[in-house]
């Protein structure tokens, strides 16, 4: 989703077409997808006075990039170093951070862009405070696009998966930074897990004054794992897990979930869905966040009968494209992307090449330019150090 105001505030933000402006405040608003039917034409707010901006380089012109480092492992960093690249955006100004595996205890480190992906520098380091462990595996970015509870729009949240080195615990914990990532607090857990019941892989989104977290969960024996998500209106209570993706094969394992809205008031969920050693992409559209479990997978296949496979999918949507925009999935078996400009139905997929590698777990991202996607990537899971987290930018029509 593009944004518009906070750092680097330009004094108004321009939607384009298929897109509706969702005004939060002064300085913050964002480009959503406009509900019942594609949407109109772009909206335009404008702000009283901008707040002080710590952005001294942000430009309101993206380009293409191609492979460009963003941060990569440390000295005496264990293998494969660096994985699970994510991104979130505020104003113009990026922000990444991915898993690292230090020699240390583990932390997910914020880096920043002020100038479009052109460079990044090291803004922070979100580190456990809470349970000794480290924060071991796949953190997610939110940037709230409206108030919850205490925490006003603008403020960035990071998600991730607190574990001990012996793997006997699983915490999905939440921390806030109310300074634009300089600075971080724990907020709350939002779920736990145990050695033979695992939680992993959280993604965020907010939903009727809500924040939505979604997670692959292994706790239920009924099922080897399958996915779930909790939901909070002040970040610091969190209801009872409720189903979105389950099988009635034990052994399978759906996992990896990530949610995007559509135009037309929906939402599309994609994931991997461990049936085999394949992992192919899988996808469920509800007219609820919170409803997904009612909703039929469907495999993710293109016209020319290309399935998306080797898991760890990423789906965005972005307004150009036509009246219904264009939903974009990324997945692991290929450099390449899957788009559809049908709304997500079936038999609408239609592969596009790109120059950029695959990864594991690459993320994606519209830009405020809803023609520019940032792709973010670091490398595979192995037994070497190989691994560096890298940005593109390529162009989507």
């Amino acid at each position: 989703m593009a944004s518009g105001g906070g750092s680097g505030w330009t004094g108004a933000t321009t939607c384009v077409s298929g897109s509706c402006c969702r005004f939060s405040n002064d300085w913050y608003s964002q480009c959503l997808p406009c509900t019942g039917g594609g949407g109109g034409g772009g909206v335009t707010t404008t702000a009283s006075t901008p707040p002080t901006s710590t952005d001294t380089g942000s430009t309101t012109t993206w380009s293409t990039l191609s492979n460009v480092k963003i941060f990569g492992p440390g000295s005496g960093y264990n293998p494969p170093g660096i994985l699970y690249g994510r991104t979130e955006i505020i104003g113009n100004t990026l922000y990444a951070t991915a898993e690292n595996y230090s020699p240390d205890q583990p932390f997910s480190p914020i880096y920043r862009s002020d100038n479009d992906g052109q460079t990044w520098t090291h803004l922070a380091d979100v580190k456990d405070t809470v349970n000794g462990w480290g924060l071991r595996w796949e953190p997610h970015l939110f940037v709230l696009p409206s108030a919850v509870g205490n925490y006003p729009a603008g403020t960035m949240l990071l998600a991730a998966d607190s574990v001990p080195a012996d793997r006997s615990a699983y915490h999905i914990d939440l921390y806030a930074s109310t300074d634009q990532g300089a600075t971080w607090k724990f907020v709350s857990n939002v779920a736990k897990g145990t050695g033979g019941g695992a939680i992993y892989e959280p993604f965020m989104l907010v939903y009727q004054g809500q924040l939505v977290v979604y997670f692959s969960d292994s706790r239920d024996s009924n099922y080897s794992q399958k996915l779930t998500h909790v939901n909070s209106a002040d970040l610091v209570t969190w209801k009872t897990n409720v189903d979105d993706v389950t099988s009635s094969k034990q052994s399978d394992r759906p996992g990896m979930p990530t949610v995007a809205a559509l135009p037309n008031g929906k939402y599309i969920l994609t994931y991997e869905f461990g049936t085999n050693s394949q992992y192919p992409i899988y996808y469920k559209i509800a007219d609820s966040p919170l409803s997904f479990l009612g909703s039929t997978g469907q495999p993710l296949v293109a016209k020319d009968g290309t399935a998306a496979g080797a898991g760890s999918p990423y789906v965005a949507w972005s307004s150009v494209g036509g009246s219904s925009g264009t939903v974009i999935v990324s997945f692991a078996g290929s450099g390449n992307l899957f788009t559809n400009k049908a709304l997500g139905v079936s038999g609408s997929w239609v592969q596009v090449s790109t120059n950029v590698p695959s990864a594991y777990s690459r993320s994606i991202r519209v830009l405020p330019d809803a023609t520019k996607l940032l792709i973010v990537g670091a490398g595979w899971n192995g037994n070497t150090i190989n691994a560096e987290v890298r940005a593109d930018i390529i162009t989507i029509s």
